[in-house]
């Protein structure tokens, strides 16, 4: 038979864990939604990050993903006031200026408390992306260049590609004014510039837009 002071011992730790539940979801609500570009087409496996910003101070959390259909849900702590979502392999970056102009943390701006818990919501990541293809070549020889790497910037907010990328088709942000650089060991930096006007140093594709850019490098 079990002690008296057994049963009390097992009934107090199970109401202080019972408590210490209550509390955590006391203090957590949910995000239910979905992530898609601006055409309402879902974007599977993209970032959410999820914001408190204050008057004097701000916080974000970055790591969910939404499935394979877009869908998510997630839980996050009641104070939570943003969220956005981005998936720069997938062309769709987080830019500040498109959703909020009070800052990077700004996002779509939701409202929890613990009598509503629970927020619903569409991510919109943006326009579809759109695309670039390279042919990078010696130009003196002719011959294909296979260690160069591609990087591209935008000119007018300064939103910078995540890395430099050996890949020789990328997805560029729509409707920007772009740098496009391109280097390998050995050459010179090569810098896109428009063959129609030689001093123009950008390149503004359209959403959905593909191009093709011919990269010929000269030898250091």
């Amino acid at each position: 038979m079990r002690s008296p002071c057994v049963a009390v011992a097992v009934i107090v730790l199970c109401q202080l864990l019972t408590s210490q539940d209550d509390k955590t979801v006391l203090n957590e609500g949910r995000v239910i939604g979905s992530t898609v570009n601006d055409q309402g087409e879902p974007i599977a496996k993209a970032r959410l990050c999820t914001s408190v910003v204050l008057s004097n101070s701000s916080s974000t959390n970055c790591g969910p993903e939404s499935d394979e259909h877009g869908q998510f849900d997630i839980r996050v702590p009641l104070e939570t006031n943003r969220i956005y979502g981005q998936k720069p392999e997938g062309g769709y970056w987080h830019d500040a200026n498109v959703h909020d102009i009070n800052g990077p943390e700004a996002g779509i701006r939701i409202k929890l408390s613990r009598e509503n818990p629970v927020a619903h919501v569409i991510v919109k990541l943006g326009k579809i992306p759109a695309h670039l293809s390279f042919n990078i070549s010696d130009r003196n020889t002719g011959k294909a260049v296979e260690l160069a790497t591609v990087r591209w910037i935008v000119i007018d907010d300064m939103l910078t590609s995540p890395s430099e990328t050996s890949k020789k088709e990328i997805s560029v942000p729509p409707d920007k004014d772009l740098l496009i650089i391109v280097q390998a060991p050995g050459y010179k930096r090569w810098f896109y510039t428009d063959p129609s006007s030689p001093s123009e140093p950008t390149l503004r594709l359209h959403s959905g837009e593909e191009r093709t850019l011919d990269a010929e490098l000269d030898a250091n």
